[in-house]
């Protein structure tokens, strides 16, 4: 498999949007943020492409959310901003793509992996799926100000 960051395959009609960091539980940070949007921008764009499945490499995270690592070695509140903007901005797209968007949950969906799986119009998840909203153990409030409206929004639609 390759290291990019991003991964997408074409079945037919069907594209598959992979987020490729196995290693940290497919955490996000703003490259990551940044590469997403290009692919999911250029599948949004292509007519062949129907559907845009998302789903995490490996067996144990779809996404773990935002990489802690990273937000922790950018000191200040600027750098917090910076990933609130990107991560909003992205996700925003997920949610409004006039195409049907699906999620494919393995593993863990903690913080921005909630958040995304709650942009998207169907959500697969496997056995194994772990969901939560952990940034409040975290310390300064993390970008999911808006999980809570889509949350509130995706659960009656949602069994």
């Amino acid at each position: 498999m390759s290291d990019a960051p991003i991964l997408t395959e074409l079945h037919g009609a069907v594209a598959v949007l992979t987020i490729n960091r196995p290693r940290v539980l497919n955490a996000l940070d703003v490259p990551t943020l940044e590469q997403f949007e290009q692919a999911f921008g250029a599948l949004e764009a292509d007519p062949a492409v129907h559907v845009i499945v998302i789903t995490g490499a490996g067996e144990r995270a779809f996404v773990a959310g935002g990489d802690i690592a990273d937000l922790d070695s950018r000191q200040g509140l600027a750098h917090y901003q910076e990933f609130a903007e990107v991560i909003h901005r992205v996700f925003r797209r997920v949610e409004t793509c006039d195409k049907p968007t699906i999620a494919a949950v393995n593993g863990f969906a903690l913080g921005g992996g909630t958040e995304l799986l709650l942009c998207t119009d169907i959500r697969l998840l496997s056995d194994a799926a772990q969901l939560a909203l952990p940034e409040i153990n975290l310390g300064p409030p993390l970008p999911s100000r808006r999980a809570a409206a889509r949350r509130a929004a995706a659960v009656p639609a949602s069994r």
